[in-house]
């Protein structure tokens, strides 16, 4: 039976005071040590962007929501019982990620719980969303940084070369003639790339159909991020040949990092625009004359 909007107003309030209530007594100490990551932390400023735009994105789909038959399924319980493992494990072990992601698997297993797989099938854009607000583990950070580095680096010093600016390169270490340059890790791309990642998923929901097509933009991401993070390292050797040398530090350094999210971010929905081309272009084709 399909219930009306009318029929379960109060009771769906109820519910949802609740299951917030639950969620916040269950894992306060864990969103608030998420809460100073996503402050202290650069690389994750964006977390904060993240729980509000997927409650955006069920509040979008309200009118639908409404006419689901919320049949609540026990299924449910395996993933909820798999949070409290995780959590369980995260809190022997000190992992700090493990105790996050049980967060956001108990989400999944109580959903389904309480509102059933139709619910689940629903919001899973949402739901998957979610998991972006959760930190990397700095191993896995160091992982992924240092090869963005070395690469951001490596870029940087051939085109310097390139137009005729002696460069000597070393690791993450750029020798000018005037100045040494240390490509760090907010330099290497990865600030850019969570960020980005977070950019093409949503630009993706909203402007892409195909699911190859959404799987290509968000993973271009990476790319992206190389290349815009790249040429702030070039642009900034340029200016410091030039005598700039305050554009490597300070107010200057900070507003070239905003230029470079701009880029990028231009670039992503540049993507998008152009997986959308192929998608009405595929459709067109597949139109019977």
């Amino acid at each position: 039976m399909t219930l009306r909007p009318w029929d379960c107003k109060k009771t769906d309030i109820l519910i949802l005071a609740l299951y917030v209530l639950l969620l916040l007594g269950l894992y306060h100490s864990v969103l608030a040590s998420m809460g100073k990551d996503w402050m202290d932390d650069p690389d994750f400023s964006h977390g904060f962007l993240i729980a509000p735009f997927a409650g955006y994105l069920v509040w979008k789909k309200r009118r639908d929501i409404q006419h689901i038959d919320r049949r609540g399924n026990w299924a449910g319980i395996a993933i909820v019982l798999l949070a409290a493992l995780t959590y369980y494990f995260g809190i022997v072990c000190s992992l700090e990620y493990a105790t996050r992601i049980s967060f956001i698997l108990w989400i999944y297993g109580s959903t389904i719980v309480i509102f059933g797989f139709s619910m689940w099938r629903a919001l899973v854009f949402p739901m998957f969303f979610l998991l972006l607000m959760v930190p990397f583990p700095y191993l896995l950070y160091d992982q992924i940084a240092f090869p963005l580095k070395m690469v951001a680096s490596n870029v940087a010093a051939s085109l310097l070369d390139f137009v005729g600016i002696p460069a000597y390169r070393e690791g993450n270490i750029i020798v000018l003639t005037t100045m040494t340059l240390d490509v760090v890790d907010a330099c290497s791309g990865i600030r850019s790339l969570m960020s980005l990642i977070t950019i093409g998923c949503i630009v993706c929901y909203f402007r892409n159909r195909n699911k190859y097509v959404q799987a290509f933009v968000v993973l271009s991401a990476v790319p992206i991020a190389i290349l815009v993070n790249s040429l702030r390292v070039f642009f900034t050797g340029v200016f410091i040949d030039l005598g700039y040398i305050r554009i490597a530090e300070g107010f200057y350094h900070t507003f070239s990092g905003w230029l470079v999210f701009l880029g990028g971010f231009f670039l992503m929905v540049s993507m998008s625009w152009f997986g959308e081309m192929i998608e009405n272009r595929c459709t067109a084709n597949t139109r019977p004359s």
